[in-house]
């Protein structure tokens, strides 16, 4: 056998890391398009669709927090090991289920799984470039999630006609394990343990306020970002008897086509306007044309494209403001916290709330209902007596600000 070194192969390390978490994120997000065939095929009631996205995000947002744990004990390059090899075993499972009920196991396995990958690839490559690098190294890694939220509607559309999905979930399984096998070709040169998550400090942001605040920015950009992306096929399919649309799936090729710019584009409006106005004026906005999708169903495709791509712009806004909230050296450990209830609440709990209302003949009621919970906390950072910023960092012992 051929030993590969990380330190002589940098590069070839990462490119595998990257197509390792485009896997990833693809194993997770094909199912929003594949939804309508699944539900014909299994015959699935409305409130199902969402417990299935349900279950997908709350096996994925528990291994999310868990992953530092994981990674403490196994090393990051075992984790990720552990995480592809798992997530591969998951889709294979979900390719043979036959019932809900397995369908269901083999989605909480999959969300387990997946979830342990994203911190310890992220401390690995920080492990084997220099600081230097990172900036570009690391917007080039979160293509690989745009990517793979463009290329799962790619495939339902021009795939399916000739492959059956349980057939495109196996073949997606084989990739990542062949992947997976590549990765192993890498010793563990370079290679260290995680840190787990300081529950002195976990204790202590529970008490912070401004911690349950954006956690709910947070919760509902996600949300709005992938929530709704998980539940567009399925709304859009339940009004195919109202109107008269571009064929779903190019429209979410076309959404996320233009959102790799949206996102670029909301960076540029964070430098320009700050994280706390341009997140209030985003979410107010994206807000109400998620209320759209649902008061004017004439006109949904357009209120949803309009919707996804601001998501798009405040996903990174978000983000940029929960990592500035993080003391020294604890950068990790902040957006691990963030990022798990954050996701089980904007992925899991969103489209578990618009199912039961399309259980009920309600689905529109669910999206106004989702933008005007959206309004509230936007108009809440206009608010200048709000006891906190995000020129404020978390401290350690006590939770005061503490301002740039």
């Amino acid at each position: 056998m051929i030993i590969v070194r990380i330190t002589e192969n940098r590069f070839l390390c990462f490119f595998i890391l990257f197509f390792l978490y485009f896997f990833n994120v693809l194993s997770r997000i094909i199912f929003s398009p594949l939804m309508p065939i699944i539900c014909n095929d299994i015959m699935l009631a409305p409130n199902e669709v969402g417990n299935i996205f349900f279950i997908l995000s709350t096996g994925f947002g528990f291994s999310l927090f868990l992953s530092q744990y994981i990674s403490k004990i196994f090393s990051h390059k075992k984790t990720i090991l552990i995480s592809t090899f798992f997530s591969s075993c998951g889709l294979f499972i979900l390719s043979l289920g036959t019932s809900l009920f397995s369908i269901k196991i083999g989605l909480l396995f999959l969300g387990i799984s997946s979830g342990l990958f994203l911190p310890s690839s992220i401390a690995l490559i920080s492990r084997i470039f220099a600081k230097k690098y990172w900036g570009r190294l690391f917007g080039l890694y979160s293509a690989a999630q745009s990517m793979a939220f463009l290329v799962a509607p790619f495939l339902v559309e021009f795939i399916l006609p000739y492959l059956y999905w349980k057939k495109i979930l196996s073949s997606l399984g084989s990739i990542s394990l062949f992947m997976t096998l590549i990765m192993l070709l890498f010793p563990n040169t370079q290679d260290e343990k995680g840190e787990a998550v300081n529950l002195q400090i976990l204790h202590q942001l529970f008490k912070w306020p401004f911690f349950w605040f954006v956690l709910l920015l947070l919760a509902l950009i996600t949300g709005f970002n992938v929530g709704v992306f998980n539940m567009i096929p399925h709304y859009f399919a339940s009004l195919s008897n109202q109107i008269i649309t571009l064929k779903t799936n190019y429209l979410l090729i076309f959404t996320r086509s233009i959102g790799i710019f949206a996102a670029l584009i909301g960076g540029w409006i964070m430098d320009l306007f700050g994280i706390r106005k341009s997140l209030a004026y985003g979410l107010i906005i994206c807000s109400f044309f998620t209320c759209m999708m649902g008061i004017a169903p004439n006109f949904s495709n357009i209120a949803f494209l309009l919707q996804s791509l601001l998501a798009i712009c405040l996903t990174p806004i978000i983000h940029v403001g929960v990592a500035s909230l993080a003391p020294p050296g604890k950068n990790g450990m902040f957006v691990a916290i963030f990022s798990s209830f954050a996701f089980f609440l904007g992925s899991g709990v969103i489209p578990q709330m618009l199912g039961y209302m399309a259980k009920y003949e309600k689905y529109s009621l669910g999206f106004i209902i989702l933008g005007i919970i959206g309004i509230f906390p936007g108009i809440l950072l206009f608010w200048n007596k709000l006891p906190y910023s995000f020129s404020t960092k978390f401290e350690f012992i006590g939770y005061k600000k503490i301002e740039e």
